[in-house]
């Protein structure tokens, strides 16, 4: 995964489509015919380092947001949250306690990267 945006950024002109096997590997299918239609020119392969350096880049960046998803899925929905606020300001502190309690056990759970 993420050879695709690792692709478009070292030159995001470039166009390709990345295939994923199921081994594992992956294939890359350059449209040079509809790169060079656009851009009047042929178009340049980033050679397999160049791109498997960014794709090292990439991955290690969305691996240290990985922590979000997994957070965003056990938070509290925001209408729980919205109807502890309602009944912490009306003096009532009870849900907002369970409200900060379940988000402090997930921020445990799955830490920033």
């Amino acid at each position: 995964m993420y050879y695709s945006e690792a692709i478009n950024r070292i030159d995001d002109k470039l166009r390709a489509v990345v295939q994923y096997n199921a081994d594992g590997t992956y294939e890359i299918q350059w449209d040079d015919e509809g790169y060079k239609e656009i851009h009047g020119v042929d178009q340049v392969h980033p050679s397999v380092a160049d791109i498997e350096a960014m794709h090292t880049t990439v991955k290690a960046e969305m691996d240290a947001l990985a922590y979000q998803g997994k957070r965003r899925e056990e938070y509290p929905s925001i209408e729980d949250v919205t109807v502890a606020i309602a009944e912490y300001m009306s003096g009532d502190e009870r849900m907002w306690k369970k409200i900060k309690e379940q988000r402090n056990f997930v921020k445990q759970k799955y830490p920033k990267g």
